[in-house]
């Protein structure tokens, strides 16, 4: 499926895409769920990420390259949910998926990873 259609789905109303609009063509294979970004090396190509952003903050040096990271990855993107951890997606982090159309999601809050889980696999 790719990452734009999974947006049409109903659990997505409310989410929105806030950076890389451009590659919303990526091939999503399987969904990955990290709290803690410090496993990145785990990550397998056509992954969509989804974190609450836990550690994400416009000094955390993860922010400096994370997107570069998981773009070499080949992932298909990642959709983060501020609120708990972070209160904004930090612009380091769409500033570089813009610059390499990797498509950042953030999603609404009081979503559930499960729902979002079952309604993919769904």
């Amino acid at each position: 499926m790719q990452l734009l259609h999974l947006l049409g789905l109903e659990v997505f109303q409310g989410s929105e895409v806030v950076a890389g609009e451009k590659g919303l063509h990526r091939e999503i294979t399987w969904v990955n769920m990290m709290e803690i970004l410090d496993s990145l090396e785990q990550l397998q190509p056509g992954e969509l990420l989804i974190s609450t952003g836990y550690g994400l903050t416009e000094e955390s040096p993860l922010v400096a390259d994370l997107i570069r990271k998981l773009n070499e990855k080949n992932l298909a993107g990642i959709a983060i949910q501020p609120g708990y951890y972070i209160k904004s997606i930090p612009r380091k982090i769409l500033d570089q998926a813009n610059e390499l159309d990797f498509p950042v999601i953030h999603l609404k809050p009081k979503i559930t990873f499960g729902k979002v889980t079952k309604a993919i696999l769904d």
